[in-house]
């Protein structure tokens, strides 16, 4: 979503961030979550429209602390997942009731997803599938009758009562702005132990070596991509003058796909003297004690390993 916001305040535009779930947890104190609410309520609420019920009051509540009212002239959710799908709907429905603003939605969830949901578009006007930013910046314009609806890449609409899919367009992992956190809480992500520092999310690598069963990401990602170093130093050094950023989460897959990669890269934070630490996932192979010793000099404090299970037969069945 950062990213996004990058991209499109590099163009001239003046965009906003939300994270619902800080928002969310700040104005029910924890007290609410979309996760306890039976789908059959979500989707009564989408049905009818009715926001009476508890959770459609607190949607409610939720829409009215944004201050949407005559701000915006375009509003986006990105989903990662089913949860914020469906609170993303819920978000859509009354936001549409009460200001009639035009909806999209995107990420990884739409764009795996959104096919078997037709019934989206009865609540959000637009759905954007794979990269969002140029799209985004498309429909911008199609909004200001600079171009006609057909002419936005990724892009999926109702045109006479009929879903359109407009032709897909892939952009490399080159041309992906640095995230721009600006105007979000950063002060409350930080975590609770003393001592703890924020740490940003930064996007080294897309898409992985692996086609595991049970995972997204390989659905996603057809292509394993791997910016480049300049690119990777220059932002990760844009980011500690411009935000004081010294620690970072590398939300990538898995950090050591390419061992070959991993070297190069800590090589080249030890040689331009960085002086960050990061945090990563990881996969179990393609280490030795060489590299973890050089990962440690370059800033590794953390890595998150996946493993689910310690049956080869098992492994075999989820092609992991």
């Amino acid at each position: 979503m950062s990213s996004l916001a990058s991209y499109l305040r590099r163009c001239g535009y003046c965009v906003e961030q939300e994270d619902l779930n800080i928002r969310m947890n700040l104005h029910s104190k924890g007290k609410e979550d979309i996760s306890r609410f039976k789908i059959q309520e979500v989707l009564e609420i989408l049905k009818t429209g009715n926001f009476k019920r508890r959770l459609g009051v607190f949607v409610d509540r939720l829409v009215d602390s944004c201050d949407l009212s005559g701000k915006f002239k375009l509003i986006g959710f990105s989903n990662l997942a089913s949860d914020g799908f469906y609170f993303s709907l819920l978000m859509a429905r009354r936001i549409k009731q009460k200001t009639g603003i035009p909806l999209v939605l995107g990420g990884a969830f739409i764009t795996l997803f959104g096919h078997l949901y037709p019934g989206i578009l009865d609540y959000v006007d637009y759905m954007i599938l794979g990269d969002g930013a140029e799209p985004m910046l498309k429909l911008i314009a199609c909004l200001n009758n600079e171009i006609p609806v057909s002419e936005v890449p990724n892009l999926v609409y109702k045109e006479n009562g009929k879903i359109k899919a407009n032709a897909r367009k892939y952009y490399p992992l080159e041309s992906v702005p640095a995230p721009d956190y600006s105007g979000l809480p950063m002060e409350l992500y930080r975590p609770p132990q003393p001592g703890d520092i924020v740490r940003f999310h930064y996007q080294l690598s897309r898409g992985c070596s692996g086609k595991c069963s049970f995972c997204l990401f390989g659905c996603g990602n057809e292509k394993l991509e791997f910016k480049s170093y300049d690119k990777i130093i220059r932002e990760l050094k844009q980011a500690k003058e411009k935000d004081n950023c010294t620690s970072f989460i590398f939300s990538d897959n898995a950090i050591n796909i390419s061992p070959d990669f991993l070297e190069g890269l800590c090589d080249l934070f030890i040689g331009n003297n960085l002086d960050i630490s990061w945090v990563a996932n990881a996969k179990v192979s393609n280490f030795d004690r060489r590299l973890l010793k050089k990962m440690k000099q370059a800033g590794c404090r953390v890595l998150s390993f996946g493993i689910e299970s310690g049956s080869d037969r098992v492994l075999k069945m989820m092609n992991k």
